[in-house]
């Protein structure tokens, strides 16, 4: 288990709706919803409040849908995913709960706000309206769950906020990843960052404690019948464990799609071996005098306990100087400083000339000549610049809206079993297309194509020189300064300052190839200059040069025992977790 297993950044527990991203069978489940329930009937009453069957119906039919596609499974046991998520809108409810007691404030005018961002987005009020209409909701209705979330959101914010973190706690993360995440950098520079990453980690466990404490407390009574399947209940019992079908459930769904043909026997017998695991894990951990609190979902208990356990493993490591100097020997490079270059960069983007789309285009023609339905594969993997070229070509089944405008007209007006009798352009290039299928009833077609992307050519780069040139005059003027040079000139894509570029290194993020580094280690320092790649123009001033430096253990020895106790304690850590069977 790596040290980002403990030390990730959480994601906020947000209840949220992206409701335009959301496939289209909702308005089905929706629809049907409707003429099957009365909004005025009561789904239950959960501390003593009611709520709609429609509203609850609702929001299940939605987060559904977001399984099914987060999962990636076309279809799910009905008894399942309405486990899954009735019990989500019990949560979410609870959450809400416990934010009114802990005093976040109505977040309507923000919701608003977003309303409005959503109405602009899509081209006014009346196409807004119609989007949402299809999908089951009014203004209204859409503006309450946005809000929702907002608060939810804002309780998150506001636990994080009073969290508290010692400064041993910051020095002793810094310590352990000074020469990995925080390289360069000292702790003064990265201690805001660390405090928010730790209170982070801690609200966490707190948030989840609440809520858990608050299913344990809530009241839910008066269940409507077409929903007391999903309500909460053992599933089965291992080693004096009770399991719900909510945990059971989770661990199934999470496990479904990396099982062959998604067969759902297996994956339940999948489920249930990875959840004695845990019970088991557990009850080891325990064992080493680690208190575990058994109102948390299993999952969490284990999450939670396993980083108690590390914490402890990690402070009862005992080091010797000579384990310590052997660890070190075995990591130097880790430590050593290497000779690297600081670079402000730029990049002057060229686009191909009319001389360069004309090449293309006679290009496409002469492989359109050349294929037939025989060769085309053959053809695209050797010529095609698209990532389909290693298939063949094959794009697979689409629909109308699912590609560009012109390739869209091409494949859906040819000819099944044929290539289209023309060269095809779009915005990525010259397509040669061949309609392998086509199923007039679903409105979907399969193609395969071959793409010819116009290439800039030298002759067009050299056209674009005595541009560079003056942007360099420019700079070493002082008119422009590679900080601002973005806002000065239209074709500079990039424009920042890169540290640590290494000596046998392409330049992180620009390129691939060695011609950059080889430039700036032969530059001398506050000179500018450029250098062809690629078709671009890339710009560079050498900034500075650190020399390689080898480490010495005794100049460093308090930021090497702090990764020497993380390793040890992730390696005992694992070797739990593996003696578990």
């Amino acid at each position: 288990m790596a040290i980002r297993g403990f030390r990730s950044k959480m994601k906020p527990i947000v209840w949220v709706i992206t409701i335009f991203f959301l496939i289209s069978l909702a308005a089905g489940y929706i629809a049907t919803f409707r003429t099957a329930s009365n909004s005025s009937q009561t789904a239950f009453k959960l501390n003593g409040e009611k709520y709609s069957i429609y509203l609850v119906q609702r929001a299940m039919a939605l987060s559904e849908m977001n399984y099914k596609t987060r999962a990636g499974v076309n279809s799910l046991d009905q008894n399942i995913i309405g486990t899954i998520t009735f019990n989500d809108y019990i949560d979410k409810l609870l959450l809400l709960d416990i934010a009114k007691k802990k005093g976040i404030g109505s977040m309507e005018s923000k919701a608003k706000e977003q309303i409005a961002a959503m109405e602009a987005n899509l081209g006014g009020k009346d196409k807004f309206k119609a989007a949402i209409l299809a999908r089951g909701y009014t203004e209204r209705s859409l503006r309450k769950e946005i809000e929702e979330g907002l608060v939810i959101n804002g309780l998150n914010q506001k636990i994080v906020q009073n969290e508290k973190v010692t400064d041993k706690e910051v020095e002793e993360f810094y310590l352990q990843s000074k020469f990995t995440y925080f390289k360069d950098k000292s702790l003064s520079d990265v201690k805001p960052e660390i405090e928010k990453l730790l209170k982070t980690e801690k609200a966490r466990k707190t948030l989840a404690i609440d809520l858990a404490n608050a299913r344990k407390n809530m009241s839910l009574k008066s269940v409507n019948e077409n929903l007391k399947p999903y309500l909460e209940k053992t599933e089965f019992t291992y080693d004096g464990v009770n399991v719900t079908n909510l945990e059971y459930d989770r661990i199934l769904l999470s496990v479904l799609p990396f099982v062959e043909k998604q067969d759902l026997t297996k994956a339940k017998e999948l489920a249930k071996d990875e959840i004695e695991k845990q019970i088991k894990l557990i009850k080891l951990i325990e064992t080493k005098g680690i208190k575990v609190d058994s109102n948390l979902p299993l999952e969490l208990q284990n999450t939670f306990a396993s980083q108690e356990l590390y914490t402890k493993l990690k402070n009862d490591v005992k080091i010797s100087d000579s384990e310590l100097t052997k660890y070190f020997e075995k990591n130097i490079n880790r430590y050593n400083t290497p000779k690297s270059v600081d670079a402000d960069i730029a990049v002057f983007k060229v686009l191909p000339s009319k001389k360069d789309e004309e090449k293309a285009k006679q290009e496409a023609e002469k492989l359109l000549k050349q294929a037939t339905t025989k060769n085309f594969a053959e053809l695209a993997k050797k010529y095609s610049k698209c990532p389909s070229a290693k298939n063949g070509g094959a794009l697979g089944i689409f629909k109308k809206g699912q590609m560009v405008k012109e390739f869209e007209e091409a494949t859906f007006n040819g000819e099944v079993g044929k290539i289209y009798p023309k060269v095809v352009k779009t915005q990525f290039g010259y397509h040669i297309i061949y309609v392998t299928d086509k199923n007039v009833a679903d409105g979907t077609v399969a193609a395969s194509h071959i793409l010819i992307i116009p290439q800039v050519s030298n002759e067009t780069l050299n056209l674009k020189t005595k541009e560079v040139s003056e942007i360099v005059k420019n700079l070493k003027s002082g008119k422009y300064s590679f900080a601002n040079l973005k806002k000065e000139n239209s074709n500079i894509e990039f424009s920042q300052k890169i540290d640590g570029i290494l000596e046998n290194a392409p330049v992180p993020g620009i390129t691939q190839d060695m011609a950059l580094t080889k430039a700036l280690y032969a530059a001398k320092l506050k000179t500018i200059s450029y250098i062809k790649d690629a078709g671009r123009i890339i710009i560079y001033e050498k900034l500075s040069e650190t020399p390689f430096k080898k480490a010495v253990l005794s100049q460093i020895k308090p930021e090497v025992e702090a990764e020497y106790r993380n390793y040890m304690a992730i390696k005992e850590l694992e070797e739990i977790q593996n003696s578990v069977k």
